[in-house]
């Protein structure tokens, strides 16, 4: 008889009141635009999804 196999999921631990991030969202960009914004990331020491999200609440955002 062999035993079944049991994959033990690793998740983050919450931060207390912050939402469960449950949402994907993607979309394309130039490869320029791209490496701006791996540019931004090294130099600010976040991933691409941080830095967006930290854009959302910081910058106001002027119509084009």
């Amino acid at each position: 008889m062999t035993k079944p196999s049991i994959r033990s999921t690793s998740h983050k631990p919450q931060h207390s009141g912050s939402p469960r991030k449950t949402q994907l969202i993607k979309f394309r960009v130039t490869p320029e635009e791209k490496q701006e914004l791996e540019i931004m990331c090294e130099i600010l020491h976040v991933n691409i999804s941080t830095l967006i999200r930290r854009s959302l609440r910081s910058q106001s955002i002027k119509q084009t």
